[in-house]
């Protein structure tokens, strides 16, 4: 396999801690891809993993579930090494393992493998993702790992909840990121979709060397890393070089039978695109005020409001009845798109110290004392790399709802003060927008 010369561009090295003796080398190529290697004389094991800018969000109207779909088929087969099992084999050979996932935004693929056989592993693991196969009889067989995992999730309160907050919420958001049987064979199927050739396409689109970061750390010198890095990645191919007509159009077609697979600024669905088109303006400027850098991407590729425009997602109460027997108290905060002005200081980490704080005086020491609470947990959603992000809190009940709800409500007052140094301005706009 001969690569395309390519050019590695090196960048600032990573700020690292004063006794990380590992040595880190930074770079990008010409076609987009980033790059990070890593020297770690005493790994006995190498390491790899790559993140691709695409997820759940970007899954076509009528095939829900696609990104993950497409997670499970790159591994079988690609253009270079055409056995579906060679990947994993070659690995389980060299005593390592593999896993990915698939995210709102993200799709992230890893392994180990001993340090003799990376190069290798970096052949077979960029092949995977820079020309898979994605054939129509692996898809067949496929599919029913899929909706193995999802029937796993179906006794899950945790995936429940999750399944149920993203409900509330406006597309993408609200899309089914797994996928099932029913929603990536049987129904489309039913529609005229070819499924393989939708798969197909969505990799077209997304799948490109600006969308691609890849991390390698093993026991061999820096330039070594990141010349096998960058000969593994010179044939993904990137948006500038893209010859496929299909890719622009923003529609996977079969005969006469066509499947949505975007708009030609990214790929998002129909649907999704006209929840949001109204409103699509103010956010533009909001994000160009906020984040200059990602404006253009993230603006017109996602969506940056989780929330409904009219608010019917928000100030609601959901009864669960749940597998098994808890008692949990999950509150959730919506934090408008300004919060992002302050990144540098972070805000929201304020918000959930605050609440999440056991120290006396605090709403889970509180609590506590009066044997309505056991553990309480405070964390900011997925979202806030988009623009906007929900914080929650989270608590295991030791009362009944009614009597719990009665005593934490009135605790939720956020004075900074209370607990450390008075906080910066910004954290007057967060502490206004989570008591609204």
């Amino acid at each position: 396999m001969v690569a395309p010369r390519t050019t590695a561009t090196e960048t600032q090295r990573p700020q690292t801690p004063l006794c990380d003796k590992r040595v880190y080398k930074h770079a990008q190529l010409d076609s987009g891809v980033r790059i990070l290697v890593v020297q770690d004389v005493a790994a006995v094991y190498a390491a790899a993993c790559a993140s691709v800018q695409v997820g759940y969000f970007d899954d076509p109207q009528d095939l829900s579930g696609a990104a993950h779909f497409l997670e499970h088929m790159v591994h079988l087969g690609s253009k270079h090494f055409p056995d579906d099992k060679e990947y994993k084999h070659f690995l389980a050979q060299h005593g390592g393992s593999s896993n990915a996932s698939t995210s709102m935004v993200h799709t992230k693929y890893h392994f180990k493998v001993h340090n003799t056989a990376l190069e290798g592993a970096l052949q077979r693991f960029i092949s995977m993702l820079s020309c898979p196969l994605i054939l129509a009889s692996s898809c067949a067989g496929e599919v029913q790992n899929v909706h193995a995992e999802y029937s796993r999730n179906l006794n899950s309160d945790g995936r429940k909840l999750l399944q149920l907050r993203r409900s509330l919420c406006r597309p993408p958001y609200s899309n089914f990121s797994t996928g099932s049987l029913q929603t990536l064979w049987e129904q489309p199927q039913q529609q005229g979709i070819d499924v393989p050739k939708a798969l197909q396409h969505l990799w077209q689109q997304c799948y490109k060397a600006e969308s691609i970061c890849v991390a390698v750390v093993g026991p061999q010198q820096p330039d070594v890393l990141l010349q096998w890095v960058s000969e593994a990645v010179a044939n993904i191919p990137s948006s500038s070089n893209s010859t496929d007509s299909n890719a622009s159009s923003g529609s996977c077609s079969n005969g006469s039978n066509a499947v949505s697979c975007g708009n030609a600024a990214g790929i998002i669905s129909e649907h999704a695109q006209q929840c949001y088109s109204s409103d699509r303006a103010m956010q533009q400027h909001e994000v160009a005020s906020v984040q200059p850098s990602i404006a253009t991407s993230m603006c017109m590729r996602y969506p940056l409001d989780v929330c409904n425009s009219d608010e019917t997602s928000r100030g609601q109460l959901v009864l669960i009845s749940p597998q098994r027997q808890l008692r949990d108290l999950e509150v959730s905060w919506y934090i408008p798109s300004g919060v992002m002005e302050h990144c540098s200081t972070k805000p929201w980490q304020w918000a959930s110290h605050l609440l999440g704080h056991e120290g006396p005086g605090s709403v889970a020491y509180l609590l506590k004392s009066q044997e309505l609470l056991q553990t309480l947990t405070v964390g900011m959603g997925e979202e806030v790399r988009l623009g906007r992000w929900v914080s929650t809190a989270k608590g295991l009940l030791c009362q009944p709802l009614s009597t719990s709800v009665a005593s934490f409500w009135p605790l939720v007052h956020l004075r900074p003060t209370a607990y450390g140094p008075r906080s910066p301005s910004s954290w007057v706009a967060l502490s206004t927008a989570v008591r609204a």
